[in-house]
């Protein structure tokens, strides 16, 4: 069960068409493929 408390969370939503990220949860290297297939990143701390 902890496992899936620790595991990183993000949210992809349709508009505004962009996915939310938990700050500093994902790889640069994620994000980065990301952003090249042109979607819209957001590392909001919410």
């Amino acid at each position: 069960m902890q496992e899936a408390v620790n595991t990183p969370r993000f949210h992809h939503q349709w508009l505004p068409d962009e996915i939310t990220f938990e700050p500093n949860s994902f790889s640069k290297k994620t994000i980065k493929e990301l952003k090249e297939k042109e979607y819209k990143i957001n590392e909001a701390n919410k």
